[in-house]
């Protein structure tokens, strides 16, 4: 997966609205056999495989556990994190608010090439607090072999993968004004003139209980300027009228940041 240098969200998206992280993401390359020292690790039980790694990692870092976070990730990672201040901000919030905890990160899509050493997975991270609620967020966790062991090298945020997410959970929620400001105005005026957006609302207002839309991510492509994210929308599935829409979401980025400004799969048609 080709990475940009744009300035774009950083690492734990999850907790931005507490964390209030500088925008922008890290990319860290190291050489495959870097000679910098990493902390003994015959403490730990050092996972297998990088799915267990993620997990571990997520979890050592909820937990402060920082000599097995640094175990986990690859010197410039550990490095960045430190210098940059995350890891003092994290123990300050942990702080504040002990409840928050780690939960799971549930991989969407991976790729593992034992060959070159590498490996990524898309998935969500999810978090939770007894004071807040805490959004999840599709992250790329990536990895490299390091001497036989798999090490985090690299978190990316995808912005309009959240976007499009964010537009699915705010018809969910009834709220509008979210919905509007996640749509180029083309897009919005489309689906104003079309009657897609009255017909929605309406439809929306006739369900008082229970889920009446879940966006599953199942592909993504983000370049610079243009975003296409595919995935399931079910509407409706806690009731016999529901159905399951195969959609292609497309993006722009402007300078507030990503808009939808096409959905392929249903709207293109009828709603």
């Amino acid at each position: 997966m080709m990475m940009n240098k744009k300035p774009l969200k950083l690492i734990f998206a999850a907790l931005v609205s507490i964390v209030l992280i500088s925008s922008g993401f890290v990319i860290l390359r190291e050489s495959r056999n870097s000679n910098l020292s990493s902390p003994a690790v015959q403490d730990f039980s050092y996972p297998d495989n990088p799915f267990t790694v993620i997990d571990s990692f997520y979890r050592a870092f909820a937990e402060n556990n920082w000599d097995y976070v640094q175990a986990l990730t690859t010197p410039a990672l550990f490095r960045y994190l430190n210098e940059s201040g995350l890891i003092s901000r994290w123990e300050l919030i942990k702080k504040q608010d002990p409840s928050i905890q780690y939960v799971i990160f549930l991989v969407l899509d991976s790729h593992v090439d034992m060959l070159r050493g590498e490996a990524w997975a898309l998935g969500r991270a999810s978090w939770k607090s007894a004071r807040r609620r805490i959004p999840d967020y599709n992250e790329t966790v990536f990895l490299r072999l390091v001497n036989g062991q798999w090490k985090v090298v690299q978190i990316r945020v995808h912005a309009s993968v959240e976007v499009a997410g964010d537009f699915y959970q705010a018809i969910q929620d009834a709220d509008w004004q979210r919905f509007r400001t996640l749509l180029t105005d083309r897009y919005w005026n489309r689906l104003e003139t079309t009657g897609v957006i009255p017909a929605l609302i309406k439809d929306r207002a006739q369900v008082t209980s229970g889920v009446y839309v879940v966006f599953i991510v199942t592909d993504f492509t983000e370049l610079d300027s243009r975003a296409w994210v595919t995935g399931d929308v079910i509407w409706c599935p806690l009731s016999k009228w529901g159905k399951e829409d195969t959609v292609k979401v497309l993006l722009v980025r402007e300078p507030t940041g990503w808009k939808i400004d096409g959905i392929r799969g249903h709207w293109e048609q009828t709603k």
